[in-house]
C-alpha cells in the first residue's frame, strides 16, 4: 500500500502567527510555499545528525541527549540547556483579550462598526503575538509531522546503515517539544530578516525573494548561533 503524501508544516492561520511574531505586516500569499520548503529543510537537518547519532550509539531510539547534541554541532546553542519539562507557554499578556469586541448600541441594539486606517488593526496584532510567549504549532500535529518526516525514505538515506529500516525509528516524548521550539523559532527569525531587508529595500510586502535572501545569508554563515 503506497504511502500517503505528507501534510505540510505550516497552513495559512499559522503561518499568520508566525510572520505576526516576527513582525511582518505585509507578506504575499506565495510565501508559504517557501516557509514550508524552509522548515522542512532545517528540520531534515537536524533530525538527521540526531538519527546518525542514535545510530552511532548502536540505538534506534533518538533521545534528547542525541538531539541536543545535534543543535550544539549546528550551532543552536538555545536548545543545548534547555528544560522540556519546565513551563515554556506562559501567557504574558494582562488586562483585555484580544480582539476587542465592539460597543452595543442602546439604540439598535447592535454592534457598532468602526472602520481603522489601513494597517492599524494588523499593527495591533503584531504588538499582541509578541507579547505571547505560547507555541504556534498543536503539539500532537507538530510530532506526527516530525515523525512521517524522519520514516521518508526519500527524504533520508543512510548508506552507511543499509539494513536500517525507518519505519522502526523511535523518538522519545521529550525531543518534540525542544525540536518544537527551536523550528518555530528559525522560522520567526526568518520573518524578522525578511521583514527588515523588505524595510531597507522601500518595500512594504515581504515576497518571496526576502525570505531566500535571508535562508543564504544564513547558510553562508555555516552556523545558527544567534540566529535560532
Amino acid at each position: 500500500m503506497p504511502k500517503t503524501a505528507r501534510r505540510p508544516l505550516l497552513n495559512p492561520p499559522d503561518l499568520g502567527k508566525i510572520l505576526r511574531k516576527g513582525g511582518v505586516n505585509r507578506a504575499r500569499r506565495d510565501i508559504i510555499e517557501t516557509m514550508n520548503a524552509a522548515g522542512d529543510r532545517f528540520l531534515t537537518e537536524v533530525l538527521h545528525i540526531a538519527i546518525l547519532i542514535a545510530l552511532q550509539t548502536g540505538k534506534v531510539t533518538v533521545k534528547l541527549d542525541h538531539l541536543k547534541a545535534a543543535c550544539a554541532i549546528l550551532g543552536i546553542h538555545s536548545a543545548v540547556g534547555f528544560n522540556p519539562t519546565a513551563q515554556i507557554t506562559p501567557s504574558l499578556v494582562t488586562g483585555k483579550a484580544y480582539p476587542r469586541r465592539g460597543k452595543i448600541s442602546p439604540e439598535t441594539g447592535e454592534k457598532k462598526t468602526r472602520k481603522f486606517k489601513q494597517g492599524t488593526v494588523t499593527a495591533r496584532e503584531v504588538t499582541f503575538l509578541q507579547r505571547k510567549d505560547n507555541l504556534v504549532f498543536k503539539k500532537l500535529t507538530f510530532r506526527k509531522f516530525c515523525t512521517a518526516l524522519a520514516r521518508d525514505s526519500s527524504v533520508f538515506s543512510f548508506q552507511a546503515y543499509p539494513e536500517l529500516d525507518l519505519d522502526t525509528l523511535r523518538f522519545s516524548s521529550d525531543i518534540s517539544v525542544v525540536l518544537q521550539v527551536i523550528c518555530e523559532r528559525y522560522l520567526i527569525s526568518l520573518a524578522r530578516c525578511a521583514a527588515g531587508l523588505a524595510k531597507a529595500s522601500g518595500q512594504k510586502t515581504v515576497n518571496t525573494s526576502h525570505i531566500n535572501s535571508t535562508i543564504s545569508i544564513v547558510r553562508e554563515c555555516g552556523a545558527f548561533a544567534g540566529f535560532v
